[in-house]
């Protein structure tokens, strides 16, 4: 593994942020791992997911250069502040892109046709009527069922 210190490869870097991106053995080995798929990274604040994320990133970079790796968060600020953490790294490799989640389903989603809100309306009416037991249906009206789907579920 490459050290971001220049100074002794083997002392970890003084600096916080390069020390951000010195990876601790337990954690190189699952930036090297080969996964059949995409991988999640999952674990408490401080548990070093950035450094494994970057790190696997730089990896899985130089592993596949004729391919794009996509490095994915919940959050832009952190997508913005990975991809600034990725670029000081010694050399990263160009085919790494960094999009956060919203950003990507906007992507994905843009040359999709548009619905229109007439069938939309038509097929929750169905689901609505085929799903939801009378019971409920007298205590929760199809109105705010509608409005939970598209405020809190959407």
């Amino acid at each position: 593994m490459r050290n971001v210190s220049e100074k002794d490869p083997d002392l970890p870097p003084q600096n916080f942020e390069e020390w951000m991106l010195f990876p601790s053995p337990g954690q190189a080995k699952l930036i090297h791992r080969h996964h059949r798929g995409a991988a999640r990274i999952r674990g408490a604040a401080g548990t070093g997911k950035t450094v494994i994320a970057l790190r696997r990133a730089d990896v899985l970079g130089r592993r596949y250069p004729d391919q794009r790796i996509l490095v994915t968060t919940f959050s832009r600020s952190l997508c913005v502040h990975m991809k600034a953490l990725f670029r000081r790294l010694p050399e990263p490799p160009d085919n790494v892109d960094f999009m956060n989640v919203d950003r990507l389903a906007a992507r994905v989603l843009e040359p999709l046709p548009a619905v229109h809100s007439n069938l939309v309306d038509q097929a929750f009416r169905s689901a609505y009527a085929k799903t939801v037991p009378e019971s409920l249906a007298q205590r929760v009206g199809e109105a705010y069922l509608r409005e939970e789907v598209e405020r809190v579920i959407k």
